[in-house]
Order: structure tokens, then C-alpha cells, then sequence
């Protein structure tokens, strides 16, 4: 409880001020931390008590720092504020004072700041906070851009082959990658004029984005269904290469058959007619019957080595023509808009927490205060 020295101080303090601390009728100001109108001054407690939000303030503290503020005609905003402003001919001009509760300080050259997303954005974050939504973001950001790539390879793979033409083909194939950089790209735009409130604008953002998000969706859906039907068709052909081969193997195999099984190697009937022509018998019977024999044993490892290559072809296609059945088409058309939810969504996600980060950085506390008075 302050002693009467000290009360009258603050009262002689108060009337040099204009305040009215000793009528009846209450003396109302701007709250520093809520901004309402109800911080009154109330002469018994000596100190301010705000009516909305509890805020309390000593009143030799308070006083001392509207005695350093700057002073104006009551016309100007005093008589908004004091019921009894008729009584004094100044009033306060500068914002009431802000109390920094980090450093202790009241601060007087502040500037009203905006309501909305402005003041959350004059908030500076805590660092972990700041380093974890950054992190994420960042997480987001290269999500969506993967995601934006493979649509858009889809939507050119998809777009090009429509037509026949190289060049038609190549102008309507860059169109679909256009539509992936219009929708991911788009809702950005959607929030950064919506948040400036240029409502018009956001609106036309908005069905830019659907329309660049609708025309990937289709391309990467085309190209999903294209490629489904190519498997189909690739099967197809290889269960038709597959009974050709079968019927290769089995003439060969009957070919095969009709060579005697008594026929030696190549490899030995080639060293033993070097071995006669070496010592020039040539004109034997044993020479001109090997050599027969030799036509026949070429012939067995011919027959015998394409069989084998058969087989080989043969098991890659039963491979290729696996039973697998057909892909739903809404499962194709599920998978086409979950990658462009991860394109435009997930880009766009991370854009926008990076730019709030960044508004907040450079509206910090320190930033966001006017010129002092």
C-alpha cells in the first residue's frame, strides 16, 4: 500500500496529464494487450485494471510513461477516450503503451498493428518450432514438386501420343506439362491474394488452379489407361509368339529324330578328318563317310541349339503372359487424383508455410514497431 507522499505525487502527476483522478466518472484508455477500450484508471488502487482481459499497470509506472509520449489537441482522439475531455484541452495522441513482458520495458513508439493474420504474423515462433515447420515444409515442398514431376511426365506421354504428327505431337505433349505447373502452382496464388484480401483475385486463382488440376488429372488417368492396354496388348502378342515357338520346338524336335543316334560329335569327327587328311588317305571310303557323318552331326547341333534358344524365348514370354487381371478403371482414376492431391496440395502446403515463416521473420517485434514518437 503506497504511503500519502507517494499518493500525491501520482495525483499531482495525474492532473498535470489532465487525467481525472479525482471526478466521479471513470477514465477509460485502449488496452495495450487486448486493445479494447476498457483500461480504467482507478484512483483508490492507484493503478490501471483493464475491464476485458485483467490487464493491470502501476499507475506512477504508467503515468510516467504517457508523460514521455507526445501530446495533441483533444479533438483529435482524446474526446474518443475520456468522457470528461471537455475539461482539458490535450490528450494523448500516440498508441497507448505496449508492455514487453520478455524485456520489462514499455514500449511508446509502437504503431496499432492491423487484426487478422498481420498481428499473428508479427509473432515471431520459437525457434524449435520454426526449425520442425520449416523441416516439414521443406518435406511437403519435395513431396508435391515429385509428384508434379511424374504428373507431368504422365500428362506428356499422354498428351503426345493423341496425334500422329511429331511436331503436333510435341506442341499437345508441353501442354501437359503446362496443366502440372498451372495446378500445383495455382493454389499458392489462391492463398497469397486471399491473405492480402484481394478476394476477386484469389477467386480467379482458384479456377486457374481446378483448371490446370482437373487437365493433369485426365492427362494422368490417359496415360495410366494407355499403358494398362499396352500390357494387355503385349500379352496378347506374346501368348500368339508363344504357340508359334511351340510349333517350331516340335518340327525341330522330328527333324532331330530322324538323324541317326549313332552320329559322333563334331568336335571328333572334325580331328579325325584332319588326322586322315594329314597322312593322305582322302581317297578311302572312311574319309568320305565321316565326312557324310559330319553334315549329319552339324545338322544335330543346329537343330539342338535352336531348340534350346526356344525354350529360352518360350519361358520370357510365359512370363510375359502371366495371368494377371485387368486393372479397375477406378482404381486408375483413385491413383490419377491422389497424385495430383500430392502435386497441388502437398506444393502448395509448403510454398505457404514457408512464405507465413518468412512474414514472420521480417515482421518480428522488433520490425513490426513504428518510428519513435
Amino acid at each position: 500500500m503506497a504511503d500519502d507522499q507517494e499518493i500525491r505525487r501520482i495525483r499531482d502527476k495525474a492532473r498535470r496529464l489532465g487525467l481525472p483522478v479525482g471526478g466521479d466518472e471513470p477514465l477509460l484508455l485502449d488496452c495495450p494487450e487486448c486493445g479494447e477500450t476498457a483500461f480504467q484508471f482507478r484512483p483508490d488502487d492507484l493503478e490501471f485494471v483493464c475491464g476485458n482481459c485483467a490487464e493491470r499497470a502501476g499507475g506512477l509506472a504508467h503515468l510516467a510513461s504517457l508523460a514521455e509520449g507526445t501530446r495533441a489537441p483533444a479533438a483529435a482522439t482524446g474526446e474518443a477516450l475520456r468522457p470528461d475531455a471537455g475539461r482539458t484541452s490535450d490528450a494523448l495522441v500516440s498508441a497507448p503503451p505496449r508492455r514487453d513482458a520478455q524485456a520489462g520495458r514499455v514500449d511508446q513508439g509502437e504503431r496499432p498493428r492491423p487484426p487478422g493474420d498481420a498481428v499473428a504474423g508479427a509473432q515471431r515462433p520459437a525457434f524449435g518450432e520454426a526449425l520442425i515447420i520449416s523441416l516439414l515444409s521443406l518435406v511437403f515442398l519435395g513431396a508435391g514438386l515429385l509428384a508434379a514431376a511424374m504428373s507431368g511426365f504422365a500428362n506428356f506421354q499422354a498428351f503426345g501420343a493423341m496425334v500422329e504428327d511429331p511436331l503436333q505431337s510435341r506442341v499437345w505433349a508441353w501442354t501437359g506439362i503446362i496443366a502440372s505447373l498451372c495446378s500445383f502452382g495455382g493454389f499458392t496464388f489462391v492463398y497469397w491474394h486471399w491473405s492480402h484480401g484481394r478476394r476477386r483475385e484469389g477467386l480467379r486463382a482458384v479456377l486457374f488452379a481446378f483448371a490446370g488440376a482437373a487437365t493433369s488429372l485426365v492427362g494422368t488417368q490417359m496415360y495410366m489407361t494407355n499403358t494398362e492396354r499396352a500390357r494387355l496388348a503385349g500379352a496378347e502378342a506374346a501368348a500368339a509368339r508363344s504357340q508359334v515357338i511351340s510349333q517350331q520346338i516340335e518340327d525341330w524336335r522330328r527333324q532331330l529324330s530322324a538323324i541317326p543316334p549313332n552320329v559322333r560329335s563334331v568336335e571328333g569327327l572334325e580331328a579325325y578328318i584332319a588326322e586322315v587328311e594329314r597322312v593322305g588317305r582322302t581317297h578311302q571310303k572312311p574319309y568320305r563317310d565321316a565326312r557324310n557323318e559330319l553334315g549329319l552331326a552339324r545338322r544335330r547341333a543346329d537343330l539342338e541349339s535352336r531348340i534350346a534358344e526356344a525354350r529360352s524365348e518360350l519361358m520370357q514370354l510365359g512370363a510375359q503372359t502371366a495371368a494377371r487381371p485387368p486393372r479397375p478403371a477406378m482404381l486408375s482414376w483413385f491413383f490419377a487424383s491422389m497424385l495430383e492431391i500430392f502435386s497441388s496440395q502437398g506444393t502448395s502446403i509448403g510454398f505457404v508455410a514457408l512464405m507465413i515463416l518468412a512474414g514472420r521473420r521480417r515482421t518480428g517485434p522488433d520490425r513490426a514497431a513504428g518510428p519513435p514518437a
